[in-house]
C-alpha cells in the first residue's frame, strides 16, 4: 500500500484510515500487508496510517527522508514499532520484486543533510512494472523531480501515471508526458478543495498528451486491474 490519505491541512479528526481504508481493504478480502510506503509526510498521505499499521500489521514501513522533528511521522513511527513493522529507508536505484511486480524506486536520493520539516520534493517516486504495464506514482514531486527521474523510465506498452501533486500546476509537466506518455493518467484530489486541484493547465497538457484522464473528484473510487498486458479501468460512478 502506498500512502494512506488523510483530510488535509487543518482538517477534522476523522479517521480515515479505521473508517475509510481498513473497510475498503476487508470488503477486498485483504487481511494483512507486506509492505506500507509512505511517499511524505503531508497528512493528506499519511493521515490513514496509524489505523492501517493498527489493523493490518506491514512487515515494513518505506520511507524516503526522515523528518526528526515532524509530530505526524513521529507517531507513524511510533504505530509501526508497535505493529511489528520494520521501517525501512527507500532510496534512488532500489528494486523489490514481488511476484513479477517489480518496484522500482526513482527518488530520493539518500538525503546528506537532516530535513527540518516536510518537502514535497522529498517524495518517495516509484515505477510499478508488470510485464507490459507500468504505473508511476510520483507523490508531491515537482516538475524538476519529474525531469531528474525521466533517465530512468523504462519503455513500457501500456503507462499509467498517478499525477503528481494531485493535479497542482507544479507537477505533470510538458517534457514528462512528451518523453513518456501515458495512456491513462489518474487525478486523487478531493470535490471542491480549497487548492483548485486539478489545474487548467494540467488538465489541457494531460489532454493535448491523448491521455485519458480518472479524477476522484469527480468519478469516485478508481479501480485498474492488468493481467501484465493490458489495464481496465473501473470507476464508482462509471
Amino acid at each position: 500500500m502506498i500512502d494512506t490519505g488523510g483530510v488535509g491541512f487543518g482538517g477534522t479528526a476523522f479517521d480515515l484510515g479505521g473508517r475509510v481504508l481498513a473497510p475498503a481493504l476487508w470488503a477486498r478480502g485483504v487481511r494483512a500487508l507486506d509492505v506500507l510506503a509512505v511517499t511524505h509526510g503531508d497528512p493528506d498521505h499519511i493521515g490513514g496510517a496509524v489505523a492501517v499499521l493498527r489493523d493490518f500489521r506491514p512487515a515494513e514501513v518505506w520511507e524516503g527522508i526522515p523528518v526528526p522533528g515532524h509530530v505526524p511521522l513521529q507517531q507513524l513511527h511510533a504505530a509501526a514499532v508497535a505493529a511489528g513493522s520494520r521501517i525501512e529507508h527507500r532510496h534512488a536505484g532500489a528494486r523489490v520484486d514481488f511476484d513479477g511486480v517489480a518496484i522500482h524506486i526513482l527518488h530520493p536520493t539518500a538525503p546528506d543533510w537532516e530535513r527540518q520539516r516536510v518537502r514535497n520534493d522529498d517524495s518517495l517516486v516509484a515505477e510499478v512494472r508488470y510485464g507490459e504495464v507500468s504505473l508511476l506514482l510520483t507523490g508531491d514531486a515537482s516538475a524538476a523531480v519529474e525531469r531528474a527521474i525521466l533517465p530512468q523510465l523504462a519503455p513500457a506498452r501500456v503507462r499509467l501515471l498517478k499525477v503528481g501533486h494531485h493535479g497542482s500546476r507544479t507537477s505533470t509537466f510538458q517534457e514528462l508526458l512528451d518523453r513518456w506518455k501515458p495512456q491513462i493518467a489518474i487525478i486523487s484530489c478531493g470535490r471542491g478543495n480549497r487548492f483548485g486541484h486539478p489545474a487548467p493547465e494540467v488538465l489541457a497538457r494531460l489532454q493535448a498528451a491523448g491521455a485519458r484522464v480518472y479524477r476522484t473528484d469527480r468519478d469516485g473510487e478508481i479501480t485498474v486491474s492488468t493481467d501484465a498486458h493490458a489495464a481496465d479501468v473501473r470507476t464508482f460512478r462509471r
